[in-house]
């Protein structure tokens, strides 16, 4: 009987021995075919953004500043018959070699029928980027021993106070020797006008160089023409 169990417990080990020798194999075989797939495997194909995450997380376009093109500046020419017609006419051929004569406003006889036009002055003071104030001697407007300035109706002045209040630049053009009006001389409500730099405008000899200093000093104010 001993032989007997021990050829049963011989039995028994080898059968351990072997299934622990089989075992060592299978996980060596299943090691060597997962690193040969890892090794030999195509890289993920990368997801495809769908049009709705193209949109959200596209990069925003450059901006391609083309620049723009300078807008003409309008000009109001303002000045008392009277006064100055002629050399007013003058100064406008001038400014027109310059600037288009669309964007220069000189006439109140242009203003239409049946407006009112201390609405339509003052409209068109608006869209101005200069005042220019043609000052001569008789700029005021005495006629009988009375100031056409110091009426509140007159043209001139609701002109100058229009551009005064709207802080539009307002150059004095002086002409036939006029000297500019003081404070004293001026209704309360155009008064600053007295304090406003201005350029004489004489006739020839100077009157070209006149002009191209006017001409300059606009430009300084970034006056753009046509």
């Amino acid at each position: 009987m001993d032989a007997d169990y021990q050829g049963i417990f011989v039995a028994i080990v080898g059968f351990a021995v072997l299934f622990l020798v089989l075992r060592g194999v299978y996980s060596f075989f299943a090691g060597f075919v997962q690193g040969y797939r890892s090794s030999h495997s195509q890289p993920p194909k990368p997801h495809a953004a769908t049009p709705t995450e193209r949109t959200q997380y596209a990069r925003p376009a450059a901006r391609v500043d083309r620049g723009t093109a300078p807008v003409p500046s309008r000009i109001f020419l303002s000045y008392r018959r009277t006064d100055s017609a002629d050399v007013t006419g003058r100064i406008f051929d001038r400014l027109s070699v310059q600037f288009a004569k669309e964007k220069i406003f000189k006439d109140v006889d242009s203003i239409p029928l049946g407006v009112d036009f201390r609405t339509y002055i003052d409209s068109m003071v608006a869209k101005s980027d200069v005042f220019l104030a043609v000052i001569g001697p008789d700029w005021a407007g005495r006629a009988g021993g009375v100031r056409r300035i110091d009426d509140p109706r007159d043209h001139v002045r609701l002109e100058v106070k229009s551009a005064l209040t709207r802080n539009i630049p307002v150059i004095p053009l002086l002409v036939r020797n006029a000297s500019m009006p003081t404070e004293t001389d001026l209704p309360e409500e155009i008064r600053d006008l007295a304090y406003r730099n201005g350029v004489p405008v004489r006739s020839d000899p100077d009157f070209n160089n006149d002009m191209a200093r006017l001409l300059s000093g606009m430009k300084k104010l970034h006056v753009s023409d046509r």
